[in-house]
């Protein structure tokens, strides 16, 4: 319905999941013409449902016209929607959403220890973004971002999972770090922390400007 009531009946076994980041408040920006995909409308019997939506102006199209948006079953089994599992009191983030999520983890500290390694092995300076400090940075708002998407999820379970599998990572992470500050000398001790070299960027300032 267009303030997100349930109108389906008892019997009512095909259903439409429709479901937004921030339910309970209707989007401002539902115009008439338009779909109403942007709120949490509940299971929707389709035949009634797409009915009264167009009596108010609104569009509803089939799971076929938006499958990423769109998706149609019986209750009692779980559809992905928007990067959630869903099923009837249980929403989650989907399987493929926390395998991207870990693979995302995986690829910014791969990334952070390839960058310093060729620092190290040829003598050059490191790109700043690469410093444990800066990589830790990024992986840190990375995952913040990640779980405010999810913040409407109401079971705990998937994101204590993905923190056990980050706390890992961080930690062999760490444990990298350790051991290239071992045998570094204090200048490359300093990059590989954060903190920029002073005379690399006055080198690099002058190789800017003389091409």
């Amino acid at each position: 319905s267009k303030n997100g009531g349930n109108t389906t009946t008892r019997n009512a076994h095909i259903v439409l999941w429709a479901t937004a980041l921030r339910p309970r408040k209707p989007s401002s920006r539902w115009t008439k013409g338009r779909s109403c995909t942007n709120n949490q409308i509940g299971p929707l019997k389709w035949g009634k449902t797409k009915k009264t939506l167009t009596g108010f102006g609104f569009g509803l199209y089939t799971p076929a016209d938006g499958p990423d948006k769109a998706a149609q079953g019986e209750c009692s089994k779980a559809i992905n929607f928007l990067g959630c599992t869903l099923q009837p009191k249980r929403c989650i983030p989907s399987v493929k959403s926390i395998y991207n999520m870990k693979d995302g983890v995986r690829e910014t500290l791969a990334s952070s220890k390839s960058a310093i390694k060729e620092a190290l092995s040829k003598g050059s300076n490191l790109n700043s973004k690469h410093s444990q400090s800066a990589t830790l940075d990024a992986l840190g708002r990375r995952v913040y971002g990640w779980q405010k998407s999810f913040a409407f999820c109401n079971q705990r379970q998937p994101f204590e999972h993905l923190d056990s599998f980050i706390s890992k990572q961080v930690a062999d992470y760490h444990g990298f770090i350790v051991r290239q500050l071992g045998s570094a000398d204090p200048k490359i001790k300093t990059m590989i922390l954060g903190v920029p070299s002073t005379a690399a960027m006055f080198d690099l300032s002058k190789e800017k400007t003389t091409k």
